[in-house]
């Protein structure tokens, strides 16, 4: 598929997906069962992993296209997120955390640039052992 090919319905969902995952991030931030919810190490993880798809997300809606865009939108929810934590009972900014953020958006971006052009591989002809196609 061309990537000025990309079906509007997907990129649409997309969108509407990572505005989900935003109000998900503020909202259920907000609760008290939130805190402490992962324990260090666990969280960073558990951050890259929530702005990475993020990350996938925008790179939907935005048809694959505006990286700088991608990473800059991530990087200011993560910074917000942080900001409002400041506010909720039981919660803190924590650095560590946006530089999380900030690391699964940017891998995940790379990663997403670097795979967008290589060619798929063909799926093995009936009765061929898909172990040895090349």
């Amino acid at each position: 598929m061309h990537l000025s090919d990309m079906n509007p319905i997907i990129r649409f969902s997309a969108l509407i997906s990572c505005i989900l995952l935003v109000y998900g991030l503020f909202h259920h931030g907000a609760q008290p069962m939130a805190v402490g919810l992962f324990a260090p190490p666990v969280d960073k993880i558990a951050h890259a992993a929530v702005f990475g798809l993020m990350a996938v997300m925008l790179w939907l809606a935005l048809n694959r296209q505006r990286p700088f865009l991608i990473i800059l939108l991530v990087v200011l929810t993560g910074a917000a997120d942080e900001i409002h934590q400041l506010f909720l009972p039981g919660r803190s900014a924590d650095m560590s955390d946006w530089i999380a953020d900030i690391t699964g958006a940017c891998l995940t971006v790379i990663a997403l640039m670097t795979s967008k052009n290589k060619p798929r591989a063909q799926a093995p002809a009936p009765g061929e052992n898909w172990l040895f196609i090349r």
